[in-house]
């Protein structure tokens, strides 16, 4: 879970401006957010990961009820968050 937004698997990222798709190269990345943030005066990153539980039955049923052809089922979930972060450079939330 990277500053500015995004998610990368093999290393952390620190690019702050946005790419146009499909991006070219060796990275992997789902760009959840992807801006310019500064979570150094406040503001907070949170993850979580899911394996059981009600969250994976909602996200289930949220899945199946816009993709109602895929026929899906999920396993685990993954949610991170940018609680309160402020674009940079400014202050605030």
């Amino acid at each position: 879970v990277n500053h500015n937004g995004h998610l990368t698997f093999d290393a952390p990222w620190y690019s702050y401006v946005p790419q146009q798709f499909p991006m070219y190269g060796n990275r992997d990345i789902i760009a959840t957010f992807w801006t310019d943030l500064d979570n150094r005066g406040n503001g907070n990153i949170y993850y979580a990961q899911y394996t059981s539980g009600s969250l994976l039955q909602q996200v289930t049923q949220n899945i199946n009820a816009y993709f109602p052809t895929l026929n899906f089922h999920a396993t685990w979930i993954f949610i991170a968050t940018w609680y309160e972060v402020a674009y940079f450079p400014m202050t605030g939330t």
